[in-house]
């Protein structure tokens, strides 16, 4: 049990059907930014964040498409933003750590 909410501390709960449904229209706007603006990076942050929570309401079979996705936004945003590569770079890690260990718990679960 106290593992179980260290866990959550640390990656955050997994969100309910409203909380998914948000993220998911949030999603799609951030998506139609990104069609008139492919190279705003501030559009592509938000979209990689936005894939790594939704990533806590699917199912192990998606979890590879998310993963694809939050690295392939992080490479774009660091070649946009050279500077700040090293932030990007955490950024992804700590992103893809986290859509692993839900995946992972999420699997324990079915």
């Amino acid at each position: 049990a106290a593992s179980a909410a260290a866990l959550t501390a640390a990656l955050g709960a997994r969100p309910g059907s409203d909380r998914i449904d948000l993220l998911q229209g949030e999603l799609a706007r951030v998506q139609e930014l990104l069609e008139i603006e492919p190279d705003c990076r501030w559009a592509l942050l938000a979209h990689t964040r936005l894939e790594a929570a939704l990533a806590a309401g699917t199912v192990a079979e998606e979890v590879a498409k998310t993963e694809r996705i939050v690295a392939e936004g992080y490479d774009k945003i660091c070649a946009l933003d050279p500077l700040r590569r090293g932030f990007y770079a955490e950024a992804k890690s700590a992103a893809l750590l986290r859509v692993r260990v839900l995946a992972w718990l999420g699997s324990d679960q079915e």
